[in-house]
């Protein structure tokens, strides 16, 4: 039985965690801990949730916690994260993982050190389709790959919290960028030249909208547009020498257990659906981060801590092109 603590008292957790480990008989959530204990409390009386600690120290202390879930507002990622790794528990940390190279840099040294498993949470990873998708090109004589274009939208209404304060990790790209980078890692790699743009005009100067840009040695171009001004889009096209795969909805399997389709468009053929099974993906998150713990293999975290390295330098690229001074993070919870 692997006993996991909530650090963080947050409706993500509810979905990536509680939710899902209810459907397991071999993981159990024992106790949550929050910034505010009385946040935390409502939880777990909610959701039945048989222990509260006062503080995240209390928590990370209780020997009886073999894994943790981390779900506050990403400034305040690392301490805790550190914090368990040292106390030998594995981390199944809410993207983004955290908000510099140095920091997760800092997170992979400790966590070498101790053996466990850290895992930032992208859900979007656990979906089949970008494993599959060069046999797929191949199948349908598609060629080479020559661009990837990404739209992600939300609703500004749904997507403010700590979103709206640049100090806590706000903004639309750190949001969304996990999802980007995540896919490009195992579609292209990340071995590109980095481009940003943002006006910064959103709350206390965050990003309300960005574009990102890789482009590769081969000249291959990957370019993500997110933004918070809805209505809801999220869609990758992949544009190859001879046709296109699009993959509408793809975070539409975190809302439950539903089928993913993606269009293939070869050139003078006519297009194709695929159809996959229906998949929960936060049910397969908690079920990749089980197996991890369970057979003490893990390698996502160097997959993490490069991701964090592009999206630092992607970020401090547009700071710089809007003439903006770099922002100063800290932990408050």
């Amino acid at each position: 039985m692997i006993r996991i603590g909530l650090l963080g008292a947050t409706g993500i957790a509810v979905k990536a965690v509680l939710t899902p480990a209810a459907l397991r008989a071999d993981t159990a959530v024992v106790t949550v801990a929050a910034g505010d204990v009385g946040r935390a409390r409502k939880l777990a009386a909610t959701h039945g949730v048989p222990h509260v600690h006062e503080s995240y120290d209390a928590l990370l202390s209780d020997p009886d916690v073999d894994a943790v879930y981390v779900s506050t507002h990403p400034a305040g990622h690392l301490s805790p994260v550190l914090a368990a790794v040292r106390a030998g528990k594995h981390a199944l940390v809410e993207k983004p993982l955290c908000l510099s190279a140095r920091e997760a840099e800092l997170l992979s040294l400790t966590q070498r050190r101790s053996g466990v498993v850290v895992r930032e949470a992208v859900m979007t990873e656990c979906h089949p389709w970008q494993r599959e998708l060069s046999g797929l090109a191949a199948e349908h004589g598609l060629g080479a790959l020559r661009e990837v274009r990404t739209d992600v939208r939300f609703p500004r209404s749904s997507r403010l919290g700590y979103r709206a304060r640049p100090d806590l990790g706000g903004g639309v790209f750190h949001d969304v960028a996990p999802y980007w980078l995540q896919m490009l890692q195992d579609v292209l790699g990340l071995s590109a030249e980095t481009s940003g743009h943002s006006a910064f005009d959103g709350p206390a100067g965050t990003d309300s909208e960005f574009t990102a840009g890789l482009t590769y040695p081969d000249g291959v171009r990957a370019t993500l547009e997110c933004a918070l001004d809805g209505p809801y889009r999220a869609v990758h096209v992949l544009r190859y020498a001879r046709g296109d795969v699009t993959v509408r909805d793809f975070l539409l399997p975190a809302a439950g257990r539903l089928r993913l389709n993606l269009l293939v468009e070869p050139s003078g053929a006519a297009p194709r659906i695929v159809t996959y099974d229906p998949v929960d993906l936060y049910v397969a998150q908690l079920g990749a981060f089980i197996e991890s713990v369970v057979s003490g293999e893990d390698s996502c975290l160097d997959a993490a801590v490069e991701r964090a390295r592009r999206t630092e330098e992607i970020y401090v690229r547009a700071l710089g092109a809007a003439g903006r001074p770099a922002v100063e993070t800290g932990e408050a919870a």
